[in-house]
């Protein structure tokens, strides 16, 4: 006769073992001009990529409170890998959005009012260029090249690859 020995198991506790491979979660920054739209359901397209996404209202009731405003901004900015600029931008849809080009890039006047004439599917890429912009001044042109091909990834795929 052969005697058979069956370890016991027990499934009472979890394991703590995590991961080797931990997934980015890029950090992201979305300023609220007066004037702008499609902030929310950015960050909410950011937010199923798996960005953190920080939103702000630039606050310009008194010049005090734009400086502190913009302050603020400039923080959020340092601390983001990406930057994403609302939509608004056109005579259309907003009277002076070619003010966010003058005020946060140094692109040739010529060229902003250029694109100030812009419509339809052109002031996408208008946005585009002043988030490429603005991520180039902020952290560089090797970092707004990287941001500008996740960006393309996520809206692009929809935020799968």
């Amino acid at each position: 006769m052969t005697l058979v020995v069956y370890n016991t198991f027990s499934f009472a506790g979890r394991s703590a073992v995590s991961p080797a491979v931990k997934t980015a979660r890029p950090k992201v920054f979305i300023p609220v001009f007066p004037g702008t739209n499609c902030e929310m359901d950015s960050k909410r397209a950011f937010e199923r990529a798996g960005g953190e996404v920080e939103m702000q209202i630039l606050a310009n009731l008194t010049p005090e409170v734009l400086d502190e405003s913009i302050h603020q901004m400039a923080k959020k900015i340092r601390q983001s890998q990406i930057i994403m600029i609302p939509g608004g931008f056109s005579g259309g849809d907003e009277p002076d959005g070619s003010a966010k080009f003058r005020m946060l890039t140094f692109l040739p006047l010529e060229e902003i009012e250029e694109m100030d004439k812009w419509e339809g599917a052109q002031l996408n890429k208008a946005k585009e260029i002043l988030a490429y912009e603005l991520t180039a001044l902020v952290h560089g042109k090797e970092e707004a090249e990287k941001a500008q091909t996740a960006a393309k990834e996520i809206f692009v795929s929809g935020g799968t690859t």
